[in-house]
């Protein structure tokens, strides 16, 4: 046999296995799932630009309705210097602790605010709101004003025409402001629930009788807080999840979780089991000054907060799967 022959016989004895092989995989065994929705949501956080004139520019012409029905107004803004060295940082943050105006004061059902003075916080406290004012100098005395602006804002406060000292920076947006800062605008919480059926089949080579599938079910429970800035942004969530899974009409076991952030501030969000088919939760926001303390003492959580000075927010509960499905 002479080398060309030696190469078409190598090719024929190549393709015939090629061949064989796509024969296989093509033979190969069915299980006939059909899992269509896995049930599970994706959190995106939002990733807008931080621009401080666009922040202040949308107080003023797209203020939130608490703002509103507060009959509380920003009016215009004027940038009164750049703060371009060390001696200017603590004569800015000097200023900042010494401005008595607009410290937000929430109604009970956090609808509404008073922008109350300094001498008028020290005598008020809420469940809400504490006001004590050593940690709000702390705080200022730690922030970065490096390259940072110092502006003059000027508030529409009930008919009263009022100013506050905002520090602002073009890689920060807006740094500090008594009124700004210290402000939570809490939007209801929204409950989403989803069912979804899935047939799944048993591990058997070519099912033939749909007799035997299994129905799963899946029943998810979805509680989502969210926080705004009073110029609109996103400044947090929480987020509860509850999942209850079903084999046919019978629960069969639950997933839970919680997950949780806030932006300049403090926020927790915690779920326990206290059941087969039942959970407890818990969650709060809190402005920079604030501690949140979130325990769980079964069955239940307990929510309270520092009596340091800021704006709260928060709730506990619970939630159950039914044991059958309808």
């Amino acid at each position: 046999m002479n080398i060309n022959s030696n190469i078409k016989f190598y090719t024929l004895i190549i393709t015939m296995f090629v061949g064989i092989l796509l024969q296989s995989c093509s033979e190969e065994i069915d299980y006939f799932s059909d899992d269509t929705n896995d049930c599970r949501n994706i959190e995106t956080i939002n990733t807008e630009p931080i621009d401080w004139k666009s922040q202040l520019e949308k107080i003023i012409n797209i203020p939130p309705d608490v703002l509103k029905n507060s009959n509380i107004e920003l009016l215009c803004y004027e940038v009164v210097d750049d703060i371009n060295n060390p001696i200017k940082e603590n004569t800015y943050k000097n200023v900042l602790k010494k401005d008595e105006n607009m410290f937000p004061f929430f109604s009970s059902d956090l609808k509404t605010i008073k922008a109350i003075s300094k001498k008028e916080a020290i005598r008020l406290k809420s469940q809400h709101q504490k006001f004590t004012f050593e940690e709000r100098d702390k705080f200022v005395d730690n922030l970065n004003l490096k390259e940072a602006k110092t502006l003059n804002l000027k508030w529409n406060n009930n008919g009263v025409e009022t100013n506050t000292i905002c520090i602002v920076s073009e890689k920060e947006g807006i740094i500090y402001d008594n009124f700004i800062t210290n402000t939570i605008v809490i939007k209801d919480p929204v409950i989403d629930v989803q069912i979804c059926t899935n047939k799944v089949g048993k591990m058997t080579p070519r099912l033939k009788s749909s007799s035997e599938f299994i129905i799963s079910t899946t029943q998810t429970w979805t509680l989502k807080a969210e926080a705004t800035w009073i110029w609109g942004s996103d400044r947090g969530h929480a987020i509860i999840t509850h999942e209850g899974c079903y084999s046919g009409k019978k629960f069969s076991y639950q997933n839970y979780s919680a997950s949780h952030y806030f932006a300049l501030g403090n926020s927790d969000a915690q779920v326990e089991k206290t059941g087969k088919n039942t959970i407890a939760y818990g969650y709060g926001f809190a402005t920079p000054l604030v501690t949140i303390n979130l325990t769980f003492n079964h069955p239940s959580f307990n929510l309270s907060f520092s009596t340091i000075w800021g704006s709260t927010a928060g709730e506990t509960g619970s939630h159950s799967h039914p044991l059958l499905l309808n």
